[in-house]
């Protein structure tokens, strides 16, 4: 079986040879900038936490809701890191391992509602992690690579930890900014 850098090697040269340009590759690839696979999750049931949300000022709320996604998007990405394989024999370029990335975002919709986006995606410059997640087959079916799932394993296993994770941080937030705002 092919290790991960003659696998992003041969794809690249693959790729190029049908006349696919750089940017392309990127996109065929689902490197975060140009797409990829999403899951979207959206969390119900937490009535009491969002109700709690709603009686601080919208800066506090913000900041519970931000702490509490970032450590559960954390545990995503740690669990992808340790499932991800790693190719001992690659020495150049960024490994797959260390290209597996939290990302955050925030914003809102209106005075009263805040959103945060939590993502764990792969860096640019291993667009191929992609390749490992699913497997891939050239186009005459001479070379077949079987897939070596790290992302989907890592939110499976992972999901009900991170739920949890939420509910707890945003529990101790919104107690901790209660209790500042009752000193003041």
């Amino acid at each position: 079986m092919p290790g991960l850098a003659d696998i992003n090697g041969s794809l690249s040269h693959m790729l190029s040879g049908f006349g696919v340009n750089h940017d392309l590759q990127r996109l065929i690839a689902g490197s975060h900038a140009g797409g990829g696979v999403t899951l979207t999750v959206k969390v119900t049931g937490l009535a009491e936490l969002e109700a709690a949300l709603e009686q601080l000022p919208p800066m506090l709320a913000k900041k519970s809701l931000v702490d509490a996604m970032t450590e559960a998007t954390e545990a995503f990405r740690q669990r992808a890191q340790e499932l991800a394989p790693y190719d001992s024999q690659k020495k150049e370029g960024m490994h797959l391992v260390d290209g597996i990335k939290k990302q955050m975002r925030t914003g809102s919709h209106s005075t009263a509602g805040s959103w945060v986006h939590g993502k764990v995606a792969l860096d640019p410059n291993v667009f191929y992690g992609r390749f490992i997640e699913f497997g891939w087959i050239t186009a005459n079916a001479a070379t077949a690579v079987a897939a070596q799932p790290f992302m989907r394993p890592a939110f499976d296993g992972e999901k009900y930890r991170a739920l949890a994770i939420v509910e707890t941080k945003l529990a101790s937030g919104i107690e901790a900014a209660a209790r500042e705002l009752h000193r003041q």
